[in-house]
Formats: C-alpha cells, sequence, structure tokens
C-alpha cells in the first residue's frame, strides 16, 4: 500500500470546489483521492493550500517495474458548484515524467533496500576502533556491503540481502570485541594501578626502614661521641689529679 500526498494551493484569486485530485502513473493506471468527489467537492479559499492524500496498492512488479524510477502526472479538477447542476470549470495539471520520482520495490528489493539504509546509518556513526580484531572486522563488514551493493545494482536483490546480513551481523562482531578488548585493557590499567600502589607501599616501608637505621646510627653514633667526650674527660681529670698528687708519693 502506498500513499500519495498532493498539496494544492488556490491561487485563482476566489474560491474554487475541489471535485477530484488524481494521480497517473507512467503503467497506466489511475488512481484518485477520497477525501473529495463530484458529489461532495472541498471548497478551498483564496490562497488556501489543502493536502490531499491519494492510497493505492502498488501493483506487481510484472506491471509496474522495480527496476527505474515512474513518473506520474496530478490533475486537480474544479466544479462550479457545491450543489447539482456542476460542471467542470478547470482541471490543474502537473507532470512528474521528467524528473521521476516513485520506486516500486519486490518484496526481497524492499528488505535489501533497509538493510542498505541501515548500513548506511551505522558506518556513519560507528565510533572509532582500536582493537586489531574490531578493525578486521568492520574491514570484512565493508567489503560485504560493497559485495551487496554490486548484486543490488544487478538485480539480484536475495544475494544483496545474503551480504548486507554478513556486513551487519560482522559489524555487531566488532562492537562486541571492541567492548572486549575496552573491559580487558580497563582492568590491565586497574591492575597496573594496584601493582604501581604495591610497589609504592614497599618503597615506602623501604624508606622508612633505611630512615629508623639511619636515625639508629645517629643516636648510636652520638652517644658513643658522647662517651668519648666523657672519657676524654675522665682522661683529663685523672691527669689533673695526678699532677695533683704530693711530691713524694
Amino acid at each position: 500500500m502506498a500513499i500519495l500526498v498532493v498539496s494544492v494551493e488556490n491561487d485563482y484569486g476566489r474560491p474554487i470546489n475541489v471535485s477530484a485530485v488524481k494521480v497517473g502513473f507512467d503503467w497506466g493506471l489511475n488512481y484518485t483521492s477520497t477525501q473529495c468527489s463530484w458529489d461532495n467537492p472541498i471548497v478551498m479559499q483564496r490562497n488556501e493550500v489543502y493536502s490531499f492524500t491519494v492510497g493505492f496498492a502498488v501493483p506487481d512488479t510484472a506491471v509496474a517495474s522495480n527496476q527505474y524510477l515512474h513518473g506520474y502526472k496530478v490533475y486537480v479538477e474544479h466544479v462550479n458548484s457545491t450543489t447539482e447542476p456542476k460542471e467542470i470549470v478547470a482541471t490543474m495539471t502537473r507532470s512528474y515524467t521528467e524528473d521521476p520520482d516513485f520506486a516500486v520495490y519486490s518484496a526481497d528489493q524492499a528488505e535489501a533496500q533497509d538493510l542498505s539504509q541501515l548500513l548506511t546509518r551505522l558506518r556513519t556513526a560507528a565510533p572509532s576502533f582500536t582493537s586489531a580484531r574490531a578493525k578486521l572486522l568492520v574491514y570484512k563488514a565493508g567489503n560485504e556491503t560493497t559485495t551487496g551493493d554490486a548484486c543490488y545494482r544487478r538485480g539480484d536483490f536475495i544475494e544483496a540481502k545474503f551480504h548486507y546480513d554478513v556486513a551487519l551481523s560482522l559489524y555487531g562482531s566488532a562492537y562486541s570485541s571492541e567492548e572486549t578488548y575496552g573491559v580487558t585493557l580497563e582492568d590491565l590499567e586497574i591492575n597496573a594501578t594496584k601493582t604501581e600502589l604495591r610497589v609504592s607501599e614497599a618503597q615506602i616501608g623501604y624508606f622508612e626502614a633505611w630512615a629508623t637505621m639511619i636515625s639508629s646510627v645517629s643516636t648510636v653514633l652520638t652517644l658513643a661521641g658522647l662517651a668519648a667526650v666523657l672519657f676524654a674527660v675522665g682522661y683529663i681529670i685523672k691527669q689533673l689529679g695526678t699532677l695533683r698528687k704530693p711530691a713524694g708519693e
């Protein structure tokens, strides 16, 4: 089912009564909007814009080829009155045949087109992969997409779907691989940080032990120095005492 929206502007400078909006495609069939009719025309005021919808079942590709874009013409009829007797005053037309833009897709083609558009959005939004495995998977996905595009251009939509599906699967694997790589890298960094902390703690303990030892040595050296001074003083006092002994003793 397709719905074509036709925007109609009343530039006549007066009200008009739109009685029919039709679209004629190049495959030879016409389709009419149900929003207006001969019996129930829509009154459009001056400069008013109204959007009419034309719904129709898209024919089989045997009738409307899916190998190229289709052109069409739009017809807008308006009558002189909303009540009887009526007659068609004019028919406005616009052609879209020189620059056709209506595509008819087979079921396989539509699915392939959806997959192709999904891959395009995925490639556009994809982050920058860092792991070697993820990069390799993305490279393979690109090759599969290119092959799918080639199949699509030659009309082999089933094969195009296959390659697009493989490309999507590879992209999924790339994301999983990148996630695993990121988690592993994070764990390694955490462990490295812990190791550094343990090394730092060991270094701190080592330096503290050295500081304690140096402090102890300094104390010992100080005490030894003090003992040496006391020994020297005692020796001098002893010598002085000796010098004070009476003669003849």
